[in-house]
Formats: structure tokens, C-alpha cells, sequence
């Protein structure tokens, strides 16, 4: 395979997420190419990063507090507007 060929793949790859059959083309590439062995070793660097991050889930109302507010601001800003013109 070719760098064009394998840097679709590195992603996939990276997650393990190939078939036996490109998974084992891929690796052989990778082996000999120091270029696309750079691009994996970043993809699962970032995939190693990006899972060390953890996110909360909102309140059950956050939801509805957030569209409370933005309906009044919008309605605020709309009745200041209509007191200029």
C-alpha cells in the first residue's frame, strides 16, 4: 500500500476497527513508512488524551432554564427595539 492508500485507514486502524486482511496491509506499511507511523502514533496519542477527559451530564432542567432565558432576553431585546422606533 501507499501513504495515499493507508492514511484513510489510520484512524481504523488506531481503534483496532480494520478487517485481518487491511489491518495486516496497513501494519506492514506503517512498519517500513515513518510518516504514516507518525500519523498513528498522534491518532492514538489524541485518542488517549481525548479519553482521559470526562464531561458532566446537565441538570435534568438545565434544559429548560436555558430556553427560559433565552426566551427573555429575546423578548427583552425585542421590546427595547420597538421602544426606539
Amino acid at each position: 500500500m501507499t501513504c495515499g492508500e493507508v492514511q484513510p485507514f489510520i484512524e481504523d486502524y488506531a481503534d483496532n476497527s480494520l478487517d485481518e486482511h487491511t489491518k495486516k496491509q496497513v501494519k506492514e506499511h506503517i512498519d517500513i513508512c515513518p510518516d504514516c507511523q507518525g500519523d498513528f502514533d498522534i491518532s492514538v496519542s489524541l485518542k488517549v488524551l481525548l479519553r482521559a477527559f470526562t464531561t458532566e451530564e446537565p441538570e435534568c432542567d438545565y434544559f429548560e432554564k436555558a430556553t427560559s432565558l433565552i426566551i427573555a432576553k429575546t423578548s427583552s431585546e425585542a421590546s427595547k427595539s420597538e421602544e426606539v422606533h
